[in-house]
């Protein structure tokens, strides 16, 4: 059936609304997960100021994720895009990548990288 588009695969909505979100530029989705259930959370339009610490680093892993699902790699320009950062503010997207290496969601694709701008980023699990 899904080779027909008459089905997806399971849990490919996700990606799908992750995807809006970014191209809407919205904070990212918050999934909790309970012994029964799972509960998204989405959250209105915020500026990058009005976005707490915990939302910008969700966002940059979910962007990595996408990335990877995509055969892609993120790095500080994809990131910036993903967050409205002009690329002269780029030290500020460059921050929120740290933090987000720092709680361990996110790795360095080519860790004898050299020159910082071509660092690309994978998630941990990639």
């Amino acid at each position: 059936m899904h080779q027909f588009d008459l089905c997806e695969l399971r849990g490919s909505g996700v990606d799908r609304a992750i995807e809006a979100v970014e191209k809407a530029i919205l904070p990212a989705p918050k999934f909790i997960k309970g012994d029964f259930y799972t509960k998204v959370v989405i959250y209105p339009k915020k500026t990058f100021a009005q976005m707490s610490k915990e939302d910008r680093i969700r966002a940059c892993y979910q962007h990595c994720c996408l990335k990877y699902m995509d055969n892609e790699k993120m790095t500080n320009q994809s990131f910036r895009e993903r967050m409205g950062i002009e690329e002269k503010n780029y030290p500020m997207a460059s921050k929120i990548i740290k933090e987000t290496l720092n709680a361990g969601l996110i790795k360095g694709y080519s860790p004898d990288n050299i020159v910082k701008k071509a660092t690309c980023y994978i998630p941990y699990w990639g």
